[in-house]
């Protein structure tokens, strides 16, 4: 099957015009001979992983030599993570053919895609300008292990023999009582809509897609590790909150109250910036800033979902 155009992959997902003349640069300035290989491994979920890590040492090397060669250090470094956003965009272009092969919807694919230019205007929300710093998490993507499907995304996992057994202990359950030995982990970006009904349509499909299309994940373990399980939110929010409603889907176990996770996301804000520079430009920011500043903790929590929450009742 024939690979998309580069050009048009780039246009659907979304991408600015000054995206995009950034990463023509970046095809200019890369070897390809030398980054090809790991363009590849990222589209397979085996090797992903470890082709992610030497594509950055890869990048790196060239850093170093850019700055041997008069550029300062902070452009070398802009620089380069557009390098790493071409490679990880070549490999998501790559794996659209996976995507035909088995059937997969391009509203999926490109729903899923579209999280290059999502975390890019994140970071530019927060940092002020427009960056790639997400390379460590979109292998994910690239190697179909993740998916966007409706609102929410799910990554597919193995629950493996210390993780069985950490959560049999955190969550009472009986030793050898657990019927799972996959797990499919919830992420939520940062545009969903955590609406009931979008949720539940989110996770319907998505139980139906792994059924489909991934049968050793058709009955998964859902799992969520993230500052909206934070037990601490109920203080800070109304009975009727959307974030409410969503955690009310788990079983909350382990909390780490010192996590700052959610300084990103309720703030858009780096763990270095003093509570009191905070913003308040929502409600939400207004009472969680009063609650820091007064001395609570936020943190974040780990949660399963209850069968109930819509896993059992998607028709087969």
């Amino acid at each position: 099957m024939k690979v998309m155009d580069r050009i048009v992959f780039y246009q659907k997902l979304g991408f600015l015009p000054e995206d995009m003349e950034q990463l023509a640069i970046s095809r200019q300035r890369l070897l390809l001979q030398e980054v090809n290989g790991y363009i590849d491994d990222m589209t397979q979920a085996e090797t992903a992983e470890r082709a992610y890590q030497g594509l950055r040492e890869q990048l790196e090397k060239y850093m170093k030599k850019q700055q041997l060669a008069g550029i300062s250090a902070a452009q070398a470094k802009y620089e380069s993570c557009y390098d790493m956003l071409y490679c990880q965009l070549e490999s998501a272009r790559h794996v659209y053919e996976k995507y035909q092969v088995m059937g997969i919807g391009e509203k999926i694919f490109f729903d899923t895609m579209k999280c290059f230019p999502r975390f890019m205007d994140e970071c530019q929300a927060q940092k002020g300008i427009r960056y790639f710093d997400r390379g460590w998490w979109t292998y994910r993507q690239t190697s179909m292990r993740l998916f966007r499907i409706g609102v929410l995304e799910y990554e597919m996992a193995e629950a493996n023999r210390e993780e069985v057994s950490g959560s049999e202990v955190r969550y009472g359950h009986e030793t050898g009582q657990r019927r799972y030995s996959t797990t499919v982990r919830l992420h939520i970006p940062s545009d969903a809509d955590l609406s009931p009904a979008a949720v539940d349509a989110s996770i319907q499909e998505a139980v139906l897609f792994f059924r489909k299309y991934y049968p050793r994940y058709g009955h998964a373990e859902y799992t969520c590790h993230s500052w909206l399980l934070a037990p601490a939110l109920k203080r800070l929010l109304r009975e009727d909150s959307r974030i409410l409603a969503f955690q009310r889907r788990f079983d909350i176990g382990e909390v780490d109250e010192g996590s700052c996770s959610y300084l990103q996301w309720i703030f858009q804000a780096s763990e270095d910036v003093p509570l009191i520079d905070l913003p308040e430009q929502t409600s939400l920011q207004r009472t969680a800033k009063n609650y820091l500043l007064a001395g609570g903790r936020i943190g974040d929590a780990y949660g399963i979902m209850r069968i109930a929450s819509g896993i059992n009742n998607a028709v087969d």
